[in-house]
């Protein structure tokens, strides 16, 4: 498959761990993210998929970890579409909750906690969007 110019000088900029390049046919591009990372997952389920300075996870346990807190924001909220607003610092947290959140087929409206609360409660107010609590790394 012949890319264009600007997408093999990307492609040319990559790296990956293990030397592979994994082009992805045009009809994976059209999938939503939650299941093309489903498909990582039957493929590389104990690879290392996230590391942090107080967390490691497999693909699997990723997943595992997202289900289950999209399984709770669907049993609390149903399934309609609807914002969830995320305030996290970077990490582990909120790549979980973040994929957990686009698992459910609803959209998360990111919130910087460095922010002051009041111009957050302002962003929670204009997007009608209700708080996720953190969720924790460990997988009990």
């Amino acid at each position: 498959m012949n890319l264009p110019p600007e997408q093999e000088s990307i492609r040319a900029k990559c790296f990956h761990p293990q030397g592979e390049f994994t082009e992805l046919q045009p009809e994976e591009i059209e999938r939503s993210v939650p299941h093309r990372f489903e498909t990582i997952v039957e493929r590389y389920p104990n690879r290392l998929a996230l590391k942090s300075k107080t967390c490691e996870l497999t693909y699997r346990q990723l997943n595992g970890a997202a289900n289950r807190i999209a399984q709770a924001i669907l049993a609390t909220r149903g399934e309609k579409s609807e914002p969830v607003a995320l305030m996290f610092e970077q990490g582990a947290p909120a790549v979980i909750a973040t994929l957990a959140v686009l698992k459910t087929g609803k959209f998360y409206v990111p919130l910087d906690p460095s922010v002051p609360w009041s111009r957050s409660k302002e962003i929670l107010a204009d997007s009608t969007a209700s708080l996720l609590p953190a969720p924790r790394c460990a997988l009990d």
